[in-house]
């Protein structure tokens, strides 16, 4: 087990937006689970901004592959693993989310 891992080796995924509201989008789940879930619900988000583009519209947008996007994951100092977006160039991924990722330990 990881020295940095929570004791329960539970973890809490939360979804950072831009404005730093955050928020849990689950409940405690061990590390790979977390992770897992939280590109789902990353790539969830992007397929709704593709969705509600109207004809035309952010022609860049449009263009990205879903199945090209991921999480590049590191871990901080206080145990917390940060999420964020990559696959793409920032100024494209930032039309597409602004929402950061978050798996905080669990006691």
């Amino acid at each position: 087990m990881d020295e940095m891992q929570a004791a329960s080796g539970l973890y809490v995924p939360y979804c950072t937006e831009k404005d730093g509201s955050s928020r849990p989008i689950s409940t405690a789940l061990s590390l790979d689970v977390g992770k897992n879930l939280c590109l789902h619900h990353f790539l969830a988000c992007c397929r709704t901004v593709k969705q509600r583009l109207l004809p035309g519209q952010g022609q860049e947008v449009s263009s990205v592959r879903l199945d090209m996007l991921s999480l590049t994951w590191s871990l901080s100092s206080t145990g917390i693993h940060e999420g964020r977006p990559a696959g793409y160039p920032a100024t494209l991924l930032d039309l597409l989310t602004t929402a950061t990722y978050q798996l905080r330990p669990m006691g």
